[in-house]
């Protein structure tokens, strides 16, 4: 069974469904079911869940509330009781890669400093020490940190969703300079997939969850636009622009630690988000 926290969110929205689809026992309690900051009621929640389960833990207050220390205390408030309350076999927690700050040395490895960017990446690196730390000796605890994600259903507010629902409601997408930066982004299927994957042998540690090839926003603009080619695409002459806060990572760690993972075809979920955002914007189109 998994205990899945942050069912809702970006990357949540999508995983609790696609792992339930693989025949897989998911809990995954709301806010409202359950509020994590509230140290009895965690304990009284946990109580009650079966002896064997594991945890992806993936509830976090994001920067869209606000970079104050308030949603900092908050973070670290829920990994505190998540972590005192909860007795899985195995736990994933989903960081991020603002833990590496605005514009770190490239590539990006593990041993990269990491940088507080502001409240809601030191919370970030915090609670990835809590989570290391606790963990020990108690059970495999893997800190994923996810360089972007795409595909989520909760709000579409992740950057290649906003970019892509803009240009099919105005039929054009021009991305300026901004064209030229690079991203690995994962969708929240392969990171379900991957999921998955760890769940057969579960491992501890610090990894970066990336494909190691980042491409430009123009090039996961144009690789959409396949299966959208009503939206016109301006791009500026290509060209390498060191000056740019790119994202470039060293797989290497990943690979090693992984070494039976394969990323799916990123081309077939960037079709498939693509199909998705047209159908919904169609449905919402009508009278």
């Amino acid at each position: 069974m998994i205990l899945f926290l942050g069912g809702s969110g970006d990357l949540g929205s999508i995983a609790v469904d696609e792992l339930r689809r693989r025949g897989e026992e998911v809990i995954a309690p709301t806010s409202k079911e359950l509020n994590l900051t509230n140290q009895g009621a965690v304990e009284s929640f946990c109580r009650e869940l079966p002896k064997k389960y594991g945890v992806i833990f993936a509830a976090f207050v994001d920067r869209r509330r606000g970079e104050t220390i308030a949603e900092y205390d908050t973070n670290l408030s829920i990994t505190q009781n998540v972590l005192t309350y909860t007795r899985p076999e195995w736990m994933v927690f989903t960081s991020s890669i603002v833990v590496y700050g605005e514009s770190p040395t490239l590539p990006i490895t593990e041993s990269s400093a990491l940088v507080d960017s502001g409240w809601y990446g030191k919370s970030k690196r915090e609670a990835e020490h809590m989570v290391v730390t606790w963990s020990r000796d108690k059970f495999p605890a893997l800190v994923a940190r996810l360089p972007g994600v795409f595909g989520g259903r909760s709000h579409r507010n992740q950057s290649f969703d906003r970019i892509l629902v803009n240009g099919f409601k105005s039929g054009h997408i021009s991305l300026g300079d901004n064209g030229h930066l690079k991203r690995d982004w994962l969708s929240a299927w392969e990171v379900t997939e991957f999921f998955l994957h760890y769940m057969t042998r579960p491992v501890k540690g610090r990894v970066n969850v990336v494909r190691g090839d980042s491409l430009t926003l123009d090039e996961y603009v144009a690789k959409a636009l396949e299966v959208a080619p009503h939206v016109r695409h301006e791009r500026l002459i290509k060209i390498d622009r060191h000056d740019l806060p790119h994202f470039v990572f060293d797989p290497s760690h990943f690979r090693s630690s992984f070494p039976d993972w394969a990323f799916p075809e990123r081309q077939r979920d960037i079709h498939r988000l693509a199909r998705e955002l047209v159908q919904q914007l169609a449905q919402t189109a009508k009278p």
